[in-house]
């Protein structure tokens, strides 16, 4: 009996013991997603730390270990050397990872013990390369998304009817990021980006740009036939909104009274097109010789975001794509390319075209999935909480909509015109092709037991090889959003098992000798499969911020003097001599990214465009929808080595290839 009570005793104190550490582990998981107001306001973050404040008390990017990276580094370049060239370098890296590499990784980390930005190890490099960028932001760096069609598109004065939901219910979602209700998805990622999404201006200054955020703006400013207009949304005491009936009035007024701009007409949204340092100097100059053109440009930059209301329709998907991405010619100075701008046509087709220095993909997501979710009506079970309600106004400031003036002189108005010869030039160069592949999708994938992504990344890769011959340096963009201040890391999809699978997908295109044993329908099966599975582990690893080229940007930097923090005893230290390793020109040939590639892939997402970024290159940006892929393709023009229809054409036929080989 004795032995009874004392088990049972045991038992009884085993589950108490069970049951408190059950209660501290939700105490702590509601500790980390819930604060509170000292006026007792639940709120799960208080929106002016947000950028700061880690209340997910999410890890930070680690920092890869330098055999790891080295090894993976080297297994990338495997298709894209010859073996005996590959041997060669293989030593010098592998001497690197002895001798330099292993200083260089102990500096980097020692200059991480610190509070405060940088929040990661990659985050100053990354903002450097953003805003020091001097060349022209359009293609180069902005990417676009464009809406699907829902039922209110092609009635009469859809335009206005469709922007007026889109911008009140943009305004409700920004207030509650502002009241610190906007809640962490299922699998936790960081916020600290909502605190920038909306109202961030990107001010050319010469050298490097500023960012400038107004995140509790209260209007926005429409962009018509180049002119500018002022609507206020939100009452001084953000106590009332523009009811979208009394809003689409406003904008339906600049569209009947404003007529689009002719062919060669400018205005002043023609130096956002300019290089970096050439708009800086314009950009002062306007400010220094007139008040009104101060006033003007701070209401633009101080708006939630721009609206562009171009006239007109777009005829099909490759010339919606080109109107997101930069404009037709009676539009490329209906834009401001150095804020968040929302691009509608006469249709009501509705495009968002994101300066790109501040956010990613994972961020616009949220904002705009939560927006066309109310747009529709839709509050699925699981969504989240429903926006913020304010009492409707039909009048929030009688003089809206107010034209913006700027007061420009012949010499200015010459300027404009010479930057209009650069952006007509720049358009012109830009090779778009919209490819809707609809022959099958993502449940076609699904059913031959395959990652739908890593299905789309080797169809690139066979359809650059059929139509190029080679293996190149290919990027995949993907998120490393479950660290603090995680933006991306690179996934390199071109690999050896890839190239195995491209070699035995397109063996009609190779020239054989004699004796020649192709490769059965099985092999393809196999080695197709294990390309994906390359894939999707590859892509597991940078999720994990296991890449390869973060570590590698930020290990060149330190041997160049940069450390994320700036620390002189530790300056000191670094190593006087470049690495061979990075001066060798394969380093640099393999992030050359002959094909950049994103995949964005959203219910309500129809287009997804960005330009290439090497000179020979291709940009991809892709959707992979139930019964469809969506993927538009981009080049240069002027190079003779790239074709976006001819790449368009390939990628048909190496989608048509891979169901041959499973079917």
């Amino acid at each position: 009996n004795n032995d009874f009570v004392r088990r049972a005793a045991a038992g009884i104190m085993l589950r108490i013991k069970e049951a408190q550490r059950f209660a501290i582990q939700v105490s702590k998981r509601l500790a980390r997603s819930r604060c509170f107001s000292s006026t007792g306001d639940s709120k799960l973050y208080d929106f002016s730390h947000l950028y700061s404040h880690n209340h997910l008390q999410l890890p930070k990017l680690p920092v890869p270990d330098l055999k790891s990276t080295v090894q993976r580094y080297l297994q990338s370049l495997i298709p894209l050397m010859e073996p005996s060239e590959f041997q060669k370098y293989s030593e010098i890296v592998r001497k690197f990872e002895e001798e330099e590499g292993s200083t260089l990784q102990s500096l980097l980390l020692q200059s991480l013990e610190h509070e405060g930005y940088p929040y990661s190890y990659v985050e100053r490099y990354w903002d450097d390369m953003y805003l020091n960028l001097r060349c022209p932001i359009p293609v180069h760096v902005n990417p676009a998304y464009n809406l699907k069609h829902d039922e209110d598109c092609g009635k009469p004065k859809s335009q206005a009817s469709r922007l007026s939901k889109f911008i009140s219910l943009s305004f409700r979602w920004q207030e509650k990021v502002l009241r610190g209700h906007l809640e962490p998805e299922k699998s936790p990622s960081c916020m600290s980006f909502f605190s920038r999404l909306l109202g961030t201006a990107r001010i050319p200054h010469i050298g490097r740009d500023i960012l400038k955020t107004n995140a509790h703006s209260r209007h926005v400013v429409l962009i018509r036939g180049n002119k500018f207009f002022q609507v206020q949304v939100l009452s001084a005491d953000r106590s009332e909104i523009l009811s979208c009936e009394a809003l689409e009035q406003q904008i339906q007024h600049v569209l009947d009274t404003v007529p689009p701009a002719k062919g060669n007409e400018v205005g002043v949204g023609i130096f956002t097109w300019e290089d970096r340092d050439a708009w800086a100097n314009t950009r002062k100059q306007l400010e220094t010789c007139s008040a009104i053109n101060q006033e003007s440009l701070r209401t633009i930059d101080s708006a939630l975001f721009v609206v562009c209301l171009d006239h007109g329709p777009h005829q099909g998907y490759t010339e919606r794509a080109q109107d997101i991405l930069h404009g037709q010619m009676n539009s490329i100075s209906n834009r401001w390319f150095d804020k968040l701008q929302i691009i509608s046509d006469s249709t009501g087709a509705l495009g968002v075209n994101f300066e790109h220095s501040f956010s990613d993909g994972v961020v616009w997501n949220r904002w705009l999935s939560e927006v066309w979710d109310n747009m529709q009506g839709n509050q699925a079970l699981g969504a989240p909480a429903p926006l913020p309600r304010f009492s409707e106004t039909n009048c929030v400031d009688p003089s809206c909509p107010v034209a913006l003036q700027f007061e420009i002189d012949s010499a200015m108005e010459n300027r404009m015109r010479e930057a209009r010869k650069r952006a007509e030039a720049l358009t012109l160069n830009t090779h778009t092709h919209m490819l809707r592949f609809s022959s099958f999708g993502k449940e076609k994938f699904k059913l031959w037991g395959l990652s739908p992504d890593g299905v789309v990344q080797m169809a690139i890769q066979i359809a650059y090889h059929r139509l190029h011959g080679r293996a190149v340096p290919t990027y995949e963009s993907c998120s490393t959003k479950g660290y603090f201040h995680g933006r991306t890391e690179v996934i390199r999809s071109c690999h050896d098992e890839g190239s195995q699978m491209v070699r035995a997908m397109n063996q009609d295109k190779r020239n054989v000798s004699p004796g020649y044993q192709p490769f059965t329908r099985n092999q393809q099966t196999e080695l197709f499969k294990n390309a994906v599975k390359r894939q999707n582990d590859l892509s597991r690893l940078a999720v994990q911020g296991q890449g390869v080229d973060r570590h590698l940007m930020a290990l060149n930097k330190v041997a160049h003097g940069v450390l994320p923090v700036d620390n002189k005893l530790l300056e000191a230290k670094i190593p006087a001599a470049i690495p061979a390793a990075f001066q060798h020109q394969v380093f640099g040939y393999s992030s050359t990214w002959l094909i950049s590639t994103s995949n964005v892939s959203t219910t309500w997402n129809s287009i997804f465009a960005f330009g290439p970024v090497s000179e020979h290159g291709y940009g991809v940006g892709y959707l992979i929808h139930d019964d469809q892929v969506l993927l538009n393709l981009t080049s240069w023009r002027d190079s003779k080595e790239t074709d976006s229809d001819l790449f368009a054409k390939s990628l048909e036929e190496a989608f048509f290839k891979i169901q041959e080989t499973f079917e």
